[in-house]
């Protein structure tokens, strides 16, 4: 009898055991199947999904999230494809490739904001590139010189990290060598993005597609009660030191580029139109709206502090506002403490320019984080200073 009853609670555990193997192989091959797919890929950063509404610039990557169409790079007046690059690349020049987000790419987001209506109005789209130099276009004009772009909104030091290798190697294959690579991110890893962190993102063959999917979920639903950035602090230290790893490991010099960042832009604002969804994440009920809505106080503190000539007063705040900002992607100043020691530890060279830039730093940014010519020709200056000290 007991012989009996302990087969039939064995063939219903096995049955049970079967079930649930099947459940999560065909949840495991569905999994894969949604995490191949273009929207899967684009919405791991909402940003870059929402701009595709305002642009025609971006197509889903497996290895990136996201790149630019047709693997392009963002030359001084057209996107330019690898053999523009190397039709225009002198061997007798010095060549230097400039990695990193937005703000070496170039972006203007009043552009995008203006391209939601042309939408609306059936009218053809702007594109937010070509709207005033990078600083990838200042170093190109310097005799000697040739510069590659090849800056990618919404990319953190993760992504710098997955891309560099492929791109050396590529560049090296069509007889084009870098002898120098700036590195410029840190405004896109000390972001938040519903807690979901880039590390997470890219799954491995061999890994679990649903657990992914299911730990993206709970991360989503833990950012009520905290914030947490894209990139941690930790990561994007290994991240940056890997990165100088692969450059000198193809002959070239690192220069690492610390973000600037406008300290007078009203936190949580993407760009100007766009008062409306400020408005939504200052109400929402995630953590990081609470901290937006510090941000605010302490940022209507620094004008009032600015209209009365204290202008040290009004510093202390808006670095205050700054901290407390993780809506839209501007440095954090611990982030900035880990690129000078990564560059100190590893003898990179550094450049850092936030000083040289006026409180009141309007005419120096386009929106919350985007250098334009004043800031971007303080970058190159500095760059173009590294590379005459080299010759020596």
């Amino acid at each position: 009898m007991v012989n009996i009853k302990f087969k039939k609670l064995k063939r219903k555990l096995l049955a049970i055991g079967l079930g649930t193997a099947l459940a999560l192989g065909i949840g495991e091959i569905g999994a894969r199947v949604y995490t191949s797919s273009g929207n899967f890929l684009l919405s791991h950063n909402p940003v870059i999904q929402k701009q595709t509404e305002g642009t025609n610039l971006f197509e889903p990557d497996h290895n990136y999230g996201h790149i630019l169409k047709y693997h392009s790079f963002v030359g001084s007046k057209k996107l330019e494809s690898i053999d523009d690059i190397v039709n225009r690349v002198s061997n007798s020049n010095i060549t230097i490739l400039n990695l990193g987000d937005s703000s070496t790419s170039g972006w203007n987001s009043n552009v995008v904001t203006e391209n939601f209506q042309r939408k609306k109005d059936n009218l053809e789209l702007k594109s937010p590139f070509f709207t005033y130099p990078t600083y990838s276009d200042l170093l190109d004009k310097q005799l000697n010189l040739d510069s590659i772009n090849a800056g990618v909104p919404g990319y953190s030091s993760d992504t710098g990290k997955r891309r560099i290798g492929n791109l050396l190697e590529e560049l090296k294959h069509k007889k084009v060598k870098p002898d120098y690579v700036t590195i410029y991110f840190g405004n896109n890893d000390s972001v938040w993005n519903l807690n979901v962190k880039d590390r997470d993102l890219f799954v491995g063959k061999w890994d679990s597609h649903l657990y992914s999917i299911v730990k993206e979920r709970l991360d989503v639903l833990s950012s009520g009660k905290s914030t947490k950035t894209r990139v941690s602090k930790f990561d994007y230290e290994a991240n940056l030191r890997d990165i100088i790893t692969v450059v000198k490991s193809y002959e070239a010099t690192p220069i690492l580029i610390v973000p600037v960042i406008p300290k007078y832009w009203q936190p949580g604002l993407r760009a100007t139109g766009q008062e409306g969804e400020l408005e939504n994440w200052i109400n929402a009920n995630y953590d990081a709206s609470h901290q937006l809505r510090k941000a605010t106080e302490f940022y209507e503190n620094a004008l009032n502090a600015m209209s009365q000539g204290n202008h040290e007063l009004a510093k202390e705040e808006l670095l205050k506002a700054q901290n407390k900002d993780f809506i839209i992607p501007r440095i954090k100043p611990d982030y900035v403490e880990v690129i000078k020691r990564v560059a100190k530890e590893t003898g990179a060279p550094l450049v850092s320019v936030q000083d040289k830039i006026p409180l009141d730093d309007r005419n120096y940014f386009i929106d919350y984080c985007h250098p334009i010519e004043r800031a971007n020709k303080l970058i190159a200056n500095e760059i173009i200073a590294i590379i005459q000290d080299n010759k020596k």
